[in-house]
């Protein structure tokens, strides 16, 4: 399948058909230019450790990407291929390893001078501190390099299915989300909008707060969120599974909105646990971050409630554009919600295949693929009435 990169993007599908894989490897496209600098990084210093050749790190990138669960060539078909393309003539061959001739000569470059920080590192009396200043140039250094030619600036982060993980007491490591509540307990007074705040406050039934403590065994300060209200008070180790599950999601892209960075978000399954208005409400909260500068989503999903949501900030995007109507729209869903159909892909996932069920001409999502299974419900209702009352 050939697959284009949109603003906002839906998976959606029965299960195992891919909408996971296919949404990490999106991923993966994204972190070439970050995990070709962690690998340099992580082995530039390490005497035993030796790349032989430039096109190594793409071993490397292969181990990371097996390590984190999302690509594994030994479950791979025989002759497929995985090939990302950044430009018409800058692509990356993840099977066979290989690459267009300019990335070539960018990846040999680094290569080169991989090799020279190694010796001046091994071979000469340069001072530890020297050395590490080096090692965090040239980590920068590989990122704009590659980014300057497959033209890509965002972040991108993952948020994967089960997020309840995140909160289990006893069982936290370090990872992005513990970095980013201590970030908005920093920043708490910061708000990022009274739409943003009053949608969290829908979708988790109460406020929210960051609070701080000490680890007794460690010394090092943790962050938790609780959620409060009148007469009440809940940590979120405590809270309904629905909760923690819109927990981890909420309060990233709370971040991303403060950081006004460009930020490529995956984020599987977000409906979990939740109820359809609470769906909805979620699906509201990510489109502010989809219309954020140039920010980017991508979701999987088996929800048609989340389908239904963004189906609507669509059609007022569409029905907006007529000036007389602008006014009236925004008072039925706010202006800031609204989604450009033209940025949106959903693709309906079967048998290795993926289909845009956007209809170009309505500029909406059909539902065709998921009213099937009501309708053959309800034929099954209809029969057992006519069995009743025959």
């Amino acid at each position: 399948m050939t697959l284009d990169i949109k603003d906002y993007m839906i998976f959606i599908g029965p299960q195992a058909s891919g909408k996971s894989t296919l949404a990490k490897l999106v991923w993966l496209y994204y972190r070439f230019s970050r995990d070709v600098a962690i690998h340099y990084n992580v082995v530039i210093f390490q005497k035993s450790v030796q790349f032989i050749t430039h096109l190594n790190v793409i071993d490397f990138i292969l181990s990371l990407a097996r390590h984190d669960n999302y690509i594994d060539k030994k479950y791979i078909k025989p002759n497929t291929k995985i090939i990302f393309y950044y430009t018409d003539n800058i692509y990356v061959d993840i099977i066979q390893r290989t690459v267009s001739p300019d990335l070539d000569k960018v990846l040999l470059d680094i290569f080169k001078e991989y090799k020279r920080i190694r010796e001046l590192r091994f071979d000469t009396d340069i001072s530890f501190e020297k050395s590490n200043i080096l090692r965090e140039s040239f980590y920068s250094d590989i990122i704009n390099s590659v980014n300057d030619l497959t033209n890509l600036s965002a972040e991108s982060i993952f948020i994967p299915a089960g997020r309840m993980n995140y909160f289990k007491a006893g069982e936290k490591e370090n990872n992005l989300l513990d970095f980013i509540l201590g970030d908005l307990f920093t920043n708490r007074k910061e708000k990022v909008s009274p739409l943003f705040e009053n949608l969290k406050k829908a979708i988790l039934k109460g406020k929210v707060a960051i609070v701080q403590n000490v680890n007794k065994e460690t010394s090092l300060e943790e962050y938790s969120p609780v959620i409060s209200g009148e007469g009440f008070q809940v940590p979120i180790q405590q809270a309904s599974s629905g909760q923690q599950e819109a927990m981890g999601i909420i309060l990233t892209v709370e971040y991303l909105l403060k950081q006004k960075t460009v930020y490529y978000t995956i984020i599987e399954e977000p409906e979990a646990h939740l109820f359809p208005e609470a769906q909805r409400d979620l699906t509201y909260l990510i489109s502010l971050l989809a219309n954020q500068d140039r920010n980017q989503v991508l979701l999987t999903t088996h929800s048609p409630y989340i389908l239904a949501a963004l189906n609507n900030l669509m059609k007022a995007y569409t029905v907006g554009q007529v000036a007389r109507n602008e006014s009236a729209v925004n008072d039925i869903i706010a202006r800031e919600l609204w989604v450009n159909p033209e940025q949106v892909f959903v693709g309906y996932m079967e048998n290795g295949e993926i289909k845009n069920i956007v209809n170009e001409e309505l500029l909406q999502i059909e539902h065709d693929c998921l009213d099937s299974v009501s309708t053959d419900i309800m034929i099954k209702f209809d029969q057992l009435l006519d069995i009743q009352y025959a």
